[in-house]
C-alpha cells in the first residue's frame, strides 16, 4: 500500500477505492466482519490455492475472463471486485497501513466526526485481512480469481454433500428391505449390526496389517532385487568392458597373426630358395667345376690344324696318309684345353692344359692330406714346373716350345723329366689311396716308371723332332713312326686325365655323404 493510496496485496498494482467504501456504516462493517469470521476455516486452503495463481498480467487476464463468465452466468451478481479500479503508474499513491498487532475487536467504529473515511477503510481492510487469512485489498483481477476459486470449492462441497445424502438414502433403503425380509420379524438391532461391523472392521484391520506385512516383505524383496539388479548391472558393465578389451586384443592378435603369416610365407619362400640352392650346391662337384675333364675326337681338328713341318709334296702326302689313318683318335681335355694331339694341337694350348693338370694333382694331394716324397709340384699356369726335393735341387719345366734355339732344345729335354716326375707323383698318390682304402685307388691302372697303361709319357726322338717342326731332316725317320709316337703320348696324357677325373668324382661323393 503506497503512501498516497492503496495497492493490491497480491499483484501490487495501484488501486483507487470505490466511493461506496467511504460511506460504510457500523452495521455494514459488523456484518462483513461476522461473515468473514464464519468462513475463516475454509479460507485457509483457498489462500494456498490463491497464492499459486500467476502474477499481475495473468491476474488481469483472469479478471477479464471472470467478467465474461459473470456477465453470461444466470447467478451473476455484483461482487466486491467491482469496488476497485486499476490505475496507471503515475497515479500510484500510498497510505500508511495499520499496525498488524491491532485486533479487529479493538478497531474503533468510524464516525463522521472523529475518524476520517480513509482510516475507516484501512481498519475495515485490516479486519478482513486478519479474519479471512487473505490480505486485502485486492484488485479486480485478483478478486475475480479468488471468487472463481471459492466458487469451485463450493461446487465440490455441494457434490460431496449430495454424495453423502445419496449414500444415506441407499443405506436406509437397504436396512428397510432387510427388516421386511427378516423371518418372524427378527431384525438385528443396531448393536448387533455394530458388532458385526466391528468384527468386520477388525478383520479388515487384520487383513490390512497382513497386507502391510506382505507389502513390507515385497518391499524388502524389491530392495533385494534392486541390489541384485545393481550387482547384475555392474557385472554386465564389467563384461562389456571385458568384451571390448577382448575384441581389441582379438583385433591386435589378428593383425599380428596376419603379419606373422606374411612373415611365414616369406620365410617359407626363402627356405625353399635356400633348399634349392643347397641341393644345387650339394649336387655340385666343386672339383668338377674347377677341373672339367673330358675328351674330344682329334679328327675334328685335322682339316683346320694341318702341320706346317713338311717342306715337299711327298712329305705332305705322307702327312695326309697319316692323318687318314688316325681320324678315330681322341684327345683328353681339361677345362676345354686339349692335352696331346701333336702336331695338330699347339704347344701353347698343351702347356696351359699341363698347368691345370699340375694344379689339380697338387690340390687333390692337399685335400687327402698326402705329401709327395721325391718331387714338389709348383703350379704356375702355362709355366708350371716340377722340383726335386733336397738334397737334389733340379728344376724341370712342365712346358715345351717349337723354338729352335739350343737353350730351348735343352729345356725340351727337361720337359720329359718334368712329365716323368708328374707321373711319379700320380703313382705315389694312388699308392697312398690304396693304403687308406680309397675308392678311387682301386682298379687295374698300371703306372711303371715313365709309362701309364703301357704308353710312355716321354717324348721320343722322332716325336720330338716332329713336334719342333723339323721332321724329315733326320735320316731314317718317317712320318708314320712319328705319328704313332704322337698317338701313344696322347693316350698316356689322356690316361692321366682319366685317373684325375675318377679321383675327383669319388672325393666329391665322399664329401656329399659326410655332409648329409
Amino acid at each position: 500500500m503506497s503512501s498516497n493510496g492503496f495497492t493490491c496485496q497480491r499483484c501490487h498494482q495501484p488501486l483507487i477505492l470505490d466511493a461506496s467504501l467511504e460511506k460504510v456504516t457500523s452495521g455494514q462493517k459488523q456484518a462483513l466482519l461476522d461473515a468473514s469470521r464464519a468462513s475463516t476455516s475454509s479460507i485457509s486452503s483457498t489462500r494456498r490455492d490463491f497464492d499459486r495463481i500467476p502474477g499481475p498480467r495473468e491476474s488481469k487476464e483472469a479478471y477479464l475472463q471472470a467478467q465474461k463468465s459473470t456477465d453470461s452466468s444466470p447467478r451473476a451478481r455484483i461482487g466486491p471486485a467491482e469496488s476497485f479500479i486499476l490505475l496507471s503508474q503515475s497515479q500510484v499513491g500510498s497510505a500508511p497501513r495499520p499496525n498488524p498487532g491491532t485486533s479487529e475487536d479493538h478497531i474503533p467504529v468510524a464516525s463522521s466526526v472523529n475518524v476520517s473515511s480513509t482510516e475507516t477503510v484501512e481498519r475495515l481492510l485490516y479486519a478482513l485481512s486478519s479474519s479471512t487469512g487473505i490480505d486485502h485489498p485486492l484488485c479486480s483481477g485478483c478478486a475475480s480469481v479468488l471468487q472463481r476459486i471459492l466458487q469451485d470449492k463450493l461446487e465440490d462441497v455441494q457434490k460431496e454433500r449430495d454424495a453423502y445424502i445419496s449414500f444415506e438414502r441407499e443405506w436406509q433403503a437397504t436396512k428397510k428391505a432387510e427388516k421386511e425380509a427378516a423371518p418372524d420379524g427378527v431384525v438385528e438391532s443396531d448393536a448387533e449390526v455394530c458388532a458385526k461391523l466391528g468384527k468386520k472392521n477388525k478383520q479388515l484391520e487384520e487383513d490390512a496389517l497382513r497386507l502391510i506385512q506382505e507389502l513390507k516383505e515385497e518391499e524388502e524383496e524389491e530392495r533385494s532385487l534392486d541390489a541384485e539388479l545393481l550387482t547384475v548391472q555392474q557385472e554386465e558393465e564389467a563384461l562389456e568392458r571385458q568384451e571390448i578389451e577382448f575384441l581389441q586384443n582379438r583385433q591386435l592378435m589378428q593383425a599380428r597373426a596376419a603379419e606373422l603369416e606374411s612373415q611365414l610365407r616369406t620365410e617359407t619362400t626363402l627356405h625353399l630358395l635356400a633348399s634349392q640352392t643347397l641341393r644345387k650346391l650339394e649336387s655340385t662337384n666343386v672339383y668338377n667345376d674347377v677341373f672339367q675333364i673330358g675328351h674330344v675326337p682329334l679328327g675334328d681338328f685335322h682339316s683346320s690344324h694341318r702341320p706346317n713341318a713338311p717342306h715337299s709334296s711327298s712329305a705332305g702326302d705322307k702327312w695326309a696318309s697319316a692323318v687318314s689313318s688316325g681320324t678315330s683318335q681322341t684327345v683328353g681335355t681339361i677345362n676345354g684345353l686339349r692335352l696331346g694331339g701333336r702336331p695338330w694341337v699347339e704347344w701353347v694350348e698343351i702347356n696351359a692344359a699341363l698347368g691345370l693338370v699340375a694344379l689339380c694333382l697338387h690340390r687333390v694331394s692337399e685335400k687327402v692330406g698326402f705329401r709327395f716324397e721325391t718331387y714338389k709340384i709348383v703350379p704356375m699356369g702355362s709355366f708350371s714346373r716340377i722340383e726335386e726335393l733336397p738334397p737334389s735341387k733340379n728344376v724341370y719345366e712342365l712346358y715345351a716350345s717349337t723354338d729352335l734355339s739350343a737353350a730351348r732344345l735343352l729345356q725340351n729335354r727337361r720337359f720329359n723329366y718334368a712329365l716323368v716326375g708328374m707321373l711319379d707323383c700320380l703313382r705315389q698318390l694312388i699308392s697312398y689311396g690304396r693304403s687308406k682304402k680309397k675308392g678311387w685307388a682301386s682298379g687295374g691302372l698300371d703306372i711303371t716308371k715313365d709309362k701309364i697303361a703301357g704308353h710312355p709319357i716321354k717324348l721320343s726322338a722322332n716325336m720330338g723332332m716332329s713336334s719342333l717342326g723339323i721332321v724329315g731332316t733326320v735320316p731314317g725317320t718317317s712320318v708314320i713312326q712319328s705319328t704313332e709316337a704322337e698317338e701313344s703320348w696322347t693316350k698316356a696324357l689322356r690316361a692321366v686325365l682319366a685317373v684325375l677325373k675318377r679321383i675327383l668324382i669319388v672325393e666329391s661323393e665322399i664329401d656329399h655323404s659326410v655332409e648329409s
